[in-house]
């Protein structure tokens, strides 16, 4: 079973987590902003949050060797 963490509580975040559900996928966990719990084991992160978090988001998947689908927008150049 593909285990999830999904960054971003909207109405992406919440639409991407029932369908993550209705096809037997297990949704770890969702953030509002950003990762802060190191100690959850997951296959993939699905961020759609703030261009603010991605800082965490990356540190997270670089630490815990998993996938990540980034699709927040209004990214800067830096």
């Amino acid at each position: 079973m593909l285990k999830i963490a999904i960054v971003g509580t909207g109405k992406m975040g919440t639409l991407l987590k029932e369908t993550a559900q209705n096809r037997g996928m297990e949704v770890v966990q969702c953030f509002e902003k950003g990762i802060d719990d190191h100690c959850i084991d997951v296959d993939v992160v699905i961020d759609f949050s703030h261009p603010d978090n991605l800082e965490s988001v990356l540190n997270f998947v670089q630490t815990k060797k998993c996938a990540l689908v980034y699709g927040t927008t209004g990214l800067s150049d830096e």
